[in-house]
């Protein structure tokens, strides 16, 4: 069985992403693994004067306990829920959690209390896992849309790298019965000091190719659109205009001519969208 992985602090804030992965392993037949996160600095410790152990191990059965309570709510009734409690720095320890083989997706909010904030500002300890993780990685924005998804946007580029977050997100489009949008944003203000014949011709062009490309990619059933103007207003805005909760992209494209890298604009999304983002790592071969 598949699992998603929920890193939490404590906190409310970090258990709203639990409210938008119960609905996907619920609809996906996954299993659910709730990880916190304590730091441990040794050397502070012993500077401080205090033996570790005895405090730690009340911190562990703490989180412990407290793990259970969250598998006991109502929105993860009828889910397998595991839990683990680990001591050390965040990002590195759900990156180790997450390593398992049968790890679908983590899901985390972008900013909870303590650990899930200790890297710095928003959205960093999601970028930093995005860079290491093998498994995509879904992030919930701190105060966002209600939960509930009623329709997916693929972010697309023209790229084969950028296509590789499709088959997951068909997977859910099929499990949770919802419309997926194909959606291409052609950004054609490049300040590129063209003539205005010569910037039409251009923008006529790459529109048409995405057209076209789009056509080539979608499968039956699927809506396709090619949006023009900045590729983070493109996206958002469209989202909100056809009703489509989550947004998936990979966190970047094949960069080239007249291509979108999408690698630039995934941590703009992420300190940008009220709604959730399903970014798919890309790994150079």
């Amino acid at each position: 069985m598949s699992r998603i992985v929920i890193p939490l602090d404590g906190s409310e804030l970090a258990e709203s992403a639990i409210a938008w992965s119960a609905p996907v392993a619920r609809a996906l037949g996954d299993s659910v693994h709730l990880v916190a996160v304590h730091p441990l600095d040794e050397e502070l410790w012993e500077f401080a004067g205090i033996d570790a152990s005895a405090p730690l191990a009340r911190v562990r059965e703490s989180l412990s306990q407290y793990l259970d309570e969250v598998a006991r709510r109502e929105d993860l009734a009828g889910l397998e829920v595991t839990h683990q409690v680990a001591a050390g720095e965040v990002v590195p320890k759900i990156h180790e959690a997450a390593s398992d083989a049968g790890t679908r997706l983590v899901a985390l909010t972008t900013r909870g209390r303590g650990g899930m904030r200790e890297e710095g500002g928003a959205g960093s300890v999601s970028m930093r896992l995005i860079r290491m993780l093998a498994a995509p990685l879904l992030v919930v924005p701190p105060r966002g849309i209600a939960p509930g998804i009623r329709g997916m946007l693929a972010a697309l580029d023209g790229s084969d790298d950028a296509a590789r977050s499709l088959p997951l997100a068909r997977d859910l489009r099929s499990a949770l019965g919802v419309p997926l949008h194909l959606v291409e944003v052609v950004n054609v203000d490049q300040g590129w000091g063209l003539l205005e014949a010569e910037h039409a011709a251009l923008t006529g062009a790459r529109v048409r190719r995405a057209r076209e490309e789009l056509a080539a990619t979608a499968q039956e059933g699927e809506v396709t659109s090619v949006e023009q103007g900045p590729v983070l207003d493109g996206l958002l805005d469209y989202a909100r205009d056809h009703d489509l909760q989550l947004i998936v992209m990979a966190t970047h494209g094949r960069s080239g001519r007249a291509r979108l890298d999408l690698g630039s604009t995934a941590d703009a999304m992420v300190r940008a969208s009220d709604r959730p983002l399903l970014l798919t790592p890309i790994r150079e071969q």
